[in-house]
């Protein structure tokens, strides 16, 4: 349902920064008041929450929580739309992984070819 699915876009952004979300460490004891400022911090496309999971996560996430918030309480999710955000992120770390494995952190996105012969255009005669 869309609350599951919801649910499960703040755990994997809990994931993501390593138990520093937002609002953790606020002091909020009632469960309404908390629902509240995690929906809040999804609302807008430059709220904190995407700020500080980075440009890439980001928009991944933003994506995520866009579709959960568009359905209805009955409504099926679109598990190919939200399956594809999380593989998107979870290429993109594999991706910087791989080159810093590589001993390079400076690869275009979704390619294994560093910037500077990526972005070399060919001379034409």
């Amino acid at each position: 349902d869309a609350d599951g699915v919801e649910a499960l876009g703040y755990v994997i952004c809990d994931l993501l920064l390593e138990g520093n979300l937002p609002w953790v460490g606020e002091d909020v004891t009632n469960d309404e008041i908390l629902g509240r400022k995690k929906r809040e911090a999804c609302v807008e496309r430059d709220s904190e929450l995407f700020r500080v999971l980075g440009e890439q996560d980001g928009e991944s996430m933003w994506t995520y929580f866009s579709h959960c918030r568009g359905l209805s309480f009955q409504a099926v999710p679109d598990y190919e739309l939200l399956k594809n955000c999380i593989n998107q992120i979870v290429g993109e770390r594999k991706q910087k992984k791989r080159g810093k494995e590589n001993g390079s952190d400076d690869l275009e996105p979704h390619s294994k070819v560093p910037k500077s012969k990526a972005t070399k255009k060919k001379k034409t005669k």
